[in-house]
């Protein structure tokens, strides 16, 4: 039985698609950056980037703070496992 609250926050960088269809890989991981960034709040537990893409957006955000899972299969198992963990 999951005995923890949890809320999500959806987060969408808007302008890193864009890049990504240019084939400007480094503006493309800067925008995901920028936006996870300035969207977060500082009582979150984990940041889980939604696109296998975004995975070297995990790298830059190491330094956040935070867990960040960037594979979305192994990013919700991580997850599932954190909330089952801390009840």
């Amino acid at each position: 039985m999951l005995q923890a609250e949890v809320e999500l926050q959806v987060v969408v960088a808007q302008d890193a698609w864009q890049h990504f269809i240019d084939g400007n890989h480094a503006a493309y991981i800067a925008a995901i950056c920028q936006t996870v960034q300035a969207a977060a709040s500082t009582d979150i537990s984990a940041i889980v980037l939604a696109q296998a893409s975004m995975a070297p957006a995990a790298e830059v955000l190491r330094g956040f703070g935070v867990e960040v899972l960037s594979s979305p299969q192994l990013g919700v198992q991580s997850l599932i496992a954190r909330i089952y963990n801390a009840g």
